[in-house]
């Protein structure tokens, strides 16, 4: 098995504090994580400039991918102001999550200029304290921006000045496969993958046999409870119940959907990176458990193909 973990760092600054990211990242370090994941728009726009407090002094041994597409959001004073009490209000009653989120500033997702691409890469490396990234991501960039003569000077020139080793399109399939068409340029996909968005599956049919593009997965765990529909289905559904257990997954329905989709996200990008969060030291050390542990692939898909044909999906 050669898929590698990487530590999604969407949350940090906002969610989790500077001092507990730090720690955090620290502590995976020493697990053996070497690729994080970031974007100006993460942390409400904190997460860049703590990420770089970290990687000083470490960039010759770690992956760096930032991505430049969606602004970070801005907060009002009283809310920044009150976000170290959100976090204790959090920590002691995580159901308030759902609450909090929705009250949050949205980040802007303007149309992809190419007078913007180089100097959001500047002001990135800037504050990640170093000269390159290994990739930059565009984020959320549509299947015209990917392909369009000034994107793909401006991403070209980021690749030959030596600021970003590789580019990435950090978006939906339709976006990633017209891009990897169009351009060599592109050398890493970046897409969501779980078994109720199996999007992987779509995109590398469609990669070119003659080039190696690498892809990197995100959203594990889906989104908007989809581990506790996971979880229902496993309470209600005798055969894929029994499935999972001949699999070897244990405990309770919900243990075992956690312990699936961490599985499915590995065999299912055999080869690639899966970011996954790992600000607390449990979830670390679950992810690296469920890697050295992962459920036979055949298994692992024939479950996959039951949840999507009982409509789990």
């Amino acid at each position: 098995m050669t898929t590698e973990i990487g530590f999604g760092c969407a949350s940090l600054g906002s969610r989790v504090s500077r001092r507990d990211g730090l720690v955090a990242l620290a502590r995976a370090y020493e697990a053996g994580i070497r690729w994080y994941d970031v974007a100006p728009s993460y942390g409400d726009g904190h997460a860049e400039a703590i990420l770089g407090e970290f990687v000083a002094g470490r960039r010759d041994t770690l992956r760096l991918c930032t991505k430049v597409g969606i602004l970070p959001p801005a907060p009002s004073l009283p809310k920044r102001l009150l976000r170290p009490f959100v976090r204790t209000a959090l920590a002691a009653a995580p159901g308030l999550r759902q609450t909090v989120r929705r009250h949050r500033p949205s980040a802007a997702k303007p149309p992809l200029e190419a007078a913007r691409i180089l100097p959001s890469l500047d002001a990135s490396l800037k504050r990640l304290r170093t000269d390159h990234v290994d990739v930059l991501a565009l984020h959320e960039a549509t299947q015209q921006e990917v392909v369009r003569d000034d994107v793909l000077r401006a991403i070209e020139t980021a690749l030959t000045s030596g600021r970003a080793r590789a580019i990435s399109i950090a978006s939906s399939p339709d976006a990633a496969m017209a891009g990897i068409a169009a351009s060599p340029l592109y050398g890493v996909v970046q897409l969501a993958n779980n078994p109720f968005l199996p999007m992987r599956a779509r995109v590398v049919p469609a990669l070119p046999a003659d080039r190696t593009v690498r892809i990197v997965t995100h959203t594990v765990f889906g989104a908007s409870g989809m581990v506790e529909r996971l979880t229902g289905h496993i309470r209600n559904d005798e055969v894929l119940a029994a499935a999972l257990a001949d699999a070897g997954y244990a405990g309770n329905a919900r243990d075992q959907a956690l312990a699936y989709m961490a599985d499915y996200a590995f065999a299912a990008n055999d080869g690639g990176v899966v970011l996954m969060s790992m600000f607390g030291a449990g979830h670390l050390e679950a992810n690296l458990v469920r890697l050295d542990n992962m459920a036979d692939r055949a298994a692992i898909f024939a479950i996959a193909a039951r949840i999507s044909a009982d409509g789990a999906a």
